[in-house]
């Protein structure tokens, strides 16, 4: 890990008032020559970090995760010592029928691609099938690097509010998930995806929250997907994932 930019100030200050002061100097003659001149005044402070807004327009940023283009990198250190980048993106797509309902829907397809060291080894895509004119999910369809797709349906579902709060959440799905996208794949647990809306460093967050359990009711997955946000809901530059199971934990950011 690198040192902290804190850290590093104060070692560089120490360094440069050792090497400008300390000790010595001088005629020793005890007189003569002119007073120093006094020292210049020290220079104004910049401005600092723009502060973040009151409140959010957060139906505005569902919205824009549904029908915008959108692309984030971000990185981070796992539990397991090893350093993580992670791709993210997002694709609005054509209508599509959403295979265990047989409806068709709107579409978007959020893709994340996992490298260790840089070399992918996992990439997922995520669609979403929702009502245009409500911005209502009816499901997805997760599809992994072999090919293999799992759906889930949702079961309840509702949109942010427009005027939302740091700090505030709220439900926005809750799903039953199966093992596959026919109409014979069995029940394999639930999810529930909440909003909020966090901040970090002056940065304001729009966040997806996902807890995932199985049919026992055992956590097995949670995941924070967190996006920059202006006070009308416009995604910015900066994202941050939160991961973790049983066995691994990871915080990225850019």
């Amino acid at each position: 890990m690198e040192m902290s930019k804190e850290r590093m100030l104060c070692v560089l200050t120490a360094a440069v008032l050792s090497a400008c002061g300390g000790g010595g100097g001088g005629s020793g003659d005890g007189g003569g020559g002119l007073p120093p001149p006094p020292p210049a005044p020290a220079p104004a402070p910049g401005p600092g970090p723009a502060p973040a807004p009151g409140t959010v327009n957060a139906n505005n940023a569902w919205r824009n995760f549904l029908t915008t283009t959108q692309a984030w990198t971000v990185s981070g250190t796992g539990s397991n010592g090893l350093n993580y980048q992670i791709a993210l993106s997002l694709t609005p797509g054509p209508r599509q029928t959403f295979p265990l309902s047989g409806v068709q829907r709107s579409t978007t397809t959020a893709r994340a691609e996992l490298k260790p060291g840089g070399l992918a080894i996992q990439t997922n895509e995520g669609v979403t099938y929702f009502d245009l004119t409500s911005y209502v999910a009816d499901g997805t369809k997760t599809t992994d690097s072999t090919g293999a797709s799992t759906c889930s349906t949702a079961t309840a579902s509702s949109q942010p509010p427009e005027s939302a709060a740091i700090g505030a959440s709220g439900p926005l799905q809750s799903y039953v998930d199966y093992n596959g996208c026919l109409s014979s794949s069995a029940v394999s647990g639930s999810s529930v995806t909440t909003w909020s809306v966090e901040s970090e460093n002056n940065i304001t967050y729009f966040c997806l929250n996902t807890v995932a359990k199985n049919n026992a009711g055992a956590v097995l997955t949670s995941e924070g997907d967190c996006f920059q946000i202006d006070a009308n809901g416009t995604f910015g530059a900066k994202a941050r994932v939160t991961l973790h199971t049983a066995m691994f934990d990871l915080i990225a950011r850019n």
